[in-house]
């Protein structure tokens, strides 16, 4: 379709993935805390486990995010 990026359209991906760096040009993403979130849906699971009784009331956990600015959308001087 010969659409140039980033000076016509920005990209940007989500789970920051290592060949994010490795496309040309780079991809901006949208970075996880992979290793938290595994650590809080065990510390969820082990309570839903561990409680003996129905579960009415379900947690919402937010953990921080971070963006990752790369070439996919840094608009450059033509």
């Amino acid at each position: 379709m010969k659409i140039s990026v980033p000076q016509q359209v920005a990209l940007v991906g989500f789970t920051n993935s290592i060949s994010a760096d490795i496309f040309y040009p780079s991809l901006t993403a949208v970075t996880q805390p992979a290793l938290e979130m595994g650590q809080a849906a065990t510390d969820l699971l082990i309570q839903l486990i561990e409680s003996k009784r129905p579960i009415t009331q379900f947690q919402k956990k937010v953990l921080e995010t971070e963006l990752k600015i790369r070439d996919s959308s840094i608009r450059k001087p033509q």
